[in-house]
């Protein structure tokens, strides 16, 4: 592709983008659909074995406006620092508008602001990756065994997300789910598709996929190709160069097992694949291709929906000291007074600075207060936050029990107009680490199974898992 052709191509989407956003807000409301590009894309370890600049043009390529990344390993912030856009550490997305993360939402969605105060929501997800069901079929298993197996293994992952899923549908949000599902889809794998790939022996009604599809979502890929041996869309592998650690081959399995869904008042207009020049329905190329998985993107038409009366923090995780970005909605409410309490080991407030935030949707608060008359910032200590909802979401989130540096706690009173006082709390705090664990970063350089969870100031130790000569990562759940 020529670089005048994408300038072109990128000129013509951001006026259309731009067009419906005038459409969109007139009056106050929005009225029309805007149209979103959306793509899921496992970058493979970082992205930085192959090609960490080939990450940016594949994502640039794609035209894509809101990017779900699987296998960040702390390049995220990386990545939308070379795009220009907005980030979410806890769901891995990127994305060129403000994104917002609920309290209430326990880290299982993300709200991005597509149009003024108007948003869709996005689920990003990584789901186990062994063993993998393809391969279990390659060497011999039956049906009945690579159903037990996907009903162990990533059947229980993703279920923790359906409740999500359906809820933002019911509330009628626009909504995304984008993933490395480690997993064929129940479509793909029919009477008609057996034996035109290599180890597709039989049918298999894949119950991963299964159920995301009776929680009300669709699959993008699948609704635009309906014909999974015309179309199949293989995502995995991918012919990227070969590694030292790990090359996949003709004994792998070849499947489609990196997913886009929608829900909620959406549709889907076209879908592609981000691939290696010549890759099985390629359509935009990017050599050398950077992983060992191509990327999805689709073009949705989306009606946004009125962001929710809420406070929370643009990252849930900070560095001692430095500043925490804040965002707030406020719904019906017409002014936000936002105080910053900082607590120490106990959890007892030793200081509290009020944060003017008129007119202001992202504001920066101060990293740590001081106690009175006293230099040093606070220790680190263990706390026990409980987050209450914010205004409009039912369910409190869950206590987080952390060893993090003590951290400010954000509350913000909105005031109607009727003068009633809602109030809504956030806090920094630890992601809950289902694999892994944490220790204090340390100057040496992180092996291959220790790399650096940077915003958290922690190293994460991922164990490794090895299996018929491939070298992968065990996956890290952030919930």
């Amino acid at each position: 592709m020529s670089n005048s052709n994408t300038h072109n191509g990128r000129t013509a989407r951001r006026c259309a983008w731009l067009l419906a956003l005038l459409a969109a807000t007139a009056g106050g409301t929005p009225r029309d659909a805007v149209p979103l590009r959306v793509m899921t894309f496992n970058i493979e370890w970082g992205g930085t074995h192959v090609s960490f600049d080939n990450v940016i043009v594949a994502i640039q390529r794609a035209g894509a406006d809101i990017v779900g990344i699987q296998e960040a390993e702390g390049n995220l912030d990386r990545i939308a620092a070379e795009l220009g856009w907005y980030y979410n550490a806890r769901n891995y997305v990127v994305s060129r508008f403000p994104l917002a993360e609920p309290p209430a939402a326990a880290g299982r969605h993300v709200l991005v602001e597509v149009v003024p105060d108007h948003v869709v929501a996005v689920v990003n997800v990584h789901l186990p990756s062994d063993p993998y069901g393809p391969d279990a079929v390659r060497d011999g298993a039956t049906r009945q065994e690579v159903l037990a197996l996907e009903r162990a293994t990533r059947l229980p992952e993703i279920e923790h997300y359906l409740p999500t899923l359906a809820s933002l549908i019911d509330n009628d949000t626009p909504v995304f789910l984008t993933g490395d599902f480690n997993t064929p889809a129940h479509t793909d794998w029919i009477a008609d598709a057996v034996g035109t790939r290599k180890f597709l022996r039989y049918t298999v009604d894949w119950p991963v996929t299964r159920a995301v599809a009776a929680a009300g979502l669709r699959d993008a890929w699948r609704t635009v190709y309906p014909d999974p041996v015309l179309h199949p869309g293989l995502t995995w592998w991918a012919g990227r160069p070969p590694l030292a650690l790990y090359a996949p081959g003709e004994n792998d399995a070849q499947d489609r097992i990196d997913f886009i869904w929608y829900g909620g008042p959406a549709d889907v207009n076209a879908a592609t694949l981000v691939g290696e020049q010549d890759g099985p329905g390629v359509t935009t190329a990017v050599m050398p291709w950077p992983s060992d998985h191509r990327a999805v993107v689709a073009s949705f038409s989306a009606v946004p929906a009125p962001a929710p009366a809420l406070v929370t923090t643009v990252q849930r995780v900070h560095r001692p000291g430095d500043d925490i970005g804040i965002v707030h909605y406020l719904g019906d409410h017409h002014t936000a007074d936002i105080v910053v309490r900082s607590t120490d080991a106990g959890g007892r407030v030793v200081a509290e600075r009020t944060v003017d935030a008129s007119g202001r949707r992202r504001i920066a608060a101060p990293g740590h207060l001081r106690r009175a008359n006293t230099k040093p910032p606070l220790h680190p200590g263990s706390t026990n936050h409980r987050i209450p909802p914010a205004s409009g979401y039912s369910r409190p989130a869950p206590p987080r029990q952390s060893r993090l540096p003590a951290t400010p706690l954000l509350s913000a009173s909105l005031s109607p107009s009727s003068g009633r006082m809602d109030r809504a709390i956030a806090t920094t705090t630890s992601p809950s680490i289902r694999q892994g664990h944490l220790r204090p970063m340390t100057p040496a350089s992180p092996g291959p199974t220790s790399r650096p969870c940077r915003r958290a100031g922690w190293n994460l130790i991922r164990p490794v898992r090895h299996r018929a000569g491939r070298f992968r990562p065990a996956p890290t759940s952030f919930a």
